[in-house]
Order: C-alpha cells, then sequence, then structure tokens
C-alpha cells in the first residue's frame, strides 16, 4: 500500500456512475457542472497502488490505499495540472458548514456563500498543489466531495471572501472547468475527472 500510482484508465461506466453519485449530494455548482454534462468525454483516473486490481473496483470500499499517501500523489497531480501558469482555481463545495455556523466565520482559507451553503476555494499556481490538497481537507468532511479546478483565478470567478458569491458561479465554473475531484474508497483516494489525463510532476 506504499507504492502509488496514478490510473490513467478506469472503467467508465462505474467511475462516471460514483462521480454523477457524488455531484447529486452537492448543491449549486454541482449541479451547474451536472447539468453542463462536461464529462461525456474525457478521463477516468483515480489513485491507488500498483498492485490494486482494476477489474474489482467499488469506490465505497475503503482499506485500498493509505490517505496521506492518496493526498501527496493528488498534490503532485495539481501541480502537473499548474505547473505554467498561476490562473488556476480550486473550488470546493462544503458539505456540512452552513453560513449561520459560529466556526464558519473562523474557518480557514477563503470562503463565500451560496444562500445558506458555504464554498471554499484556493487559487493554484506553480508547486502550490499542496495546498490544493489542504483547501480540499479543510473544505470538506471527505464525503461526499465535489471539488472543482478551473482555469480562472478566484478574482476571475468573481469570489470574495466572506461575501455573497456570484449567482451565476456554477455557470463560471462549468465554462472554464479543467477537473473534478471526488472522494473514494471509502474517502482515502480520489477520484478524478479530466479533459486528458493528468501525470504526476
Amino acid at each position: 500500500m506504499n507504492q502509488i500510482h496514478k490510473v490513467e484508465k478506469i472503467a467508465r461506466n462505474s467511475s462516471l456512475n460514483w462521480l454523477r453519485k457524488s455531484l447529486s449530494l452537492g448543491f449549486d455548482v454541482a449541479e451547474a457542472v451536472s447539468n453542463a454534462e462536461p464529462f461525456a468525454s474525457g478521463c477516468f483516473q483515480t489513485i491507488v497502488p500498483d498492485d490494486f486490481n482494476l477489474d474489482q473496483v467499488d469506490f465505497a470500499v475503503g482499506g485500498v490505499v493509505h490517505s496521506k499517501a492518496a493526498e501527496d500523489c493528488l498534490g503532485r497531480l495539481l501541480d502537473s495540472v499548474t505547473s505554467h501558469s498561476v490562473t488556476f482555481c480550486l473550488l470546493i463545495e462544503n458539505d456540512l458548514l452552513g453560513r449561520a455556523d459560529p466556526v464558519a466565520e473562523d474557518h480557514p482559507g477563503p470562503c463565500a456563500f451560496i444562500g445558506e451553503r458555504v464554498v471554499h476555494w484556493c487559487d493554484l499556481g506553480p508547486e502550490l498543489g499542496t495546498a490544493g490538497v489542504e483547501a480540499i481537507r479543510d473544505g470538506s468532511s471527505g464525503y461526499p466531495l465535489n471539488a472543482f479546478l478551473v482555469s480562472r483565478s478566484s478574482k476571475e470567478l468573481g469570489l470574495i471572501d466572506r461575501q455573497v458569491a456570484p449567482f451565476d458561479l456554477g455557470q463560471r465554473v462549468a465554462g472554464s472547468l479543467e477537473a473534478i475531484i471526488v472522494s473514494a474508497f471509502d474517502a482515502e483516494s480520489f477520484l478524478i475527472w479530466s479533459h486528458s489525463s493528468l501525470t504526476p510532476s
């Protein structure tokens, strides 16, 4: 379980079903992305040990990979995407925290509000993949996780810390979407959809 690699190709049907299930448990941004159907094409990848049997994939079952190793690999994947640009933003829907929760004001990192729901984000650039993983860890309970990597900065998305998000944030995300990250294997690892295969840096 210590040797981790990125799986470039994984069964599309089970992957797409799992992705859609996760998005169905989200809110405004997840809904807008689902409606846009970007994952009708693209590539599904996951993070598993080298000796993992891809013929027996069950994203709901844990005991597959050490979560820290999966997070390290995800950080390298994010670095590979953002290595030549500083215009990327990773947006995470918080599955538990509400706007009225007392801890919302003290939550680490920037956040914005969609009605009573909360979204977090992290602007990414070269060698900031670890910051993206930390934002995912801080912005979600683990399952469901709905995180969206877009080729626009938070400023371009109209996000302002502790303010109401733009009414069309979901459409802005869907229109510049590079990847979707959801949890897998009992939140030990991740299932990633992207327009093309990602390679760790």
